[in-house]
């Protein structure tokens, strides 16, 4: 379980510019994962759930979350499905397994 870990203090700048680098190579990674050739349907990689899990390591659950959600939101609307039920679809499952990795 993660929680026993001790996460470093941050200041509360610092956190914040910290969660909006993590957010940006998230939506940079989500994005360059739309360019990479699929070895099949409906099967990708998870690049971006990599940004997803530092900050759970590093941050804590509640700013992995946010991390997770400004993700999923700026790559939909930067890919063009905001609001399509992809977009509730990615949110759900990745809030989901933000959820699943701070209990294991």
């Amino acid at each position: 379980m993660i929680s026993h870990l001790r996460q470093p203090e941050f200041p509360q700048s610092n956190k914040m510019m910290t969660i909006a680098i993590m957010v940006a190579l998230g939506v940079i990674l989500h994005r360059l994962e739309a360019h990479l050739p699929l070895p099949s349907p409906w099967i990708k990689l998870g690049l971006a759930n990599l940004m997803t899990l530092v900050a759970l390591v590093f941050l804590g659950f509640k700013e992995a979350v946010i991390v997770t959600f400004l993700r999923v939101v700026i790559g939909s609307i930067l890919g063009g499905i905001f609001l399509g039920p992809t977009f509730f679809e990615s949110n759900g499952m990745y809030c989901n397994n933000t959820y699943n990795g701070y209990v294991l």
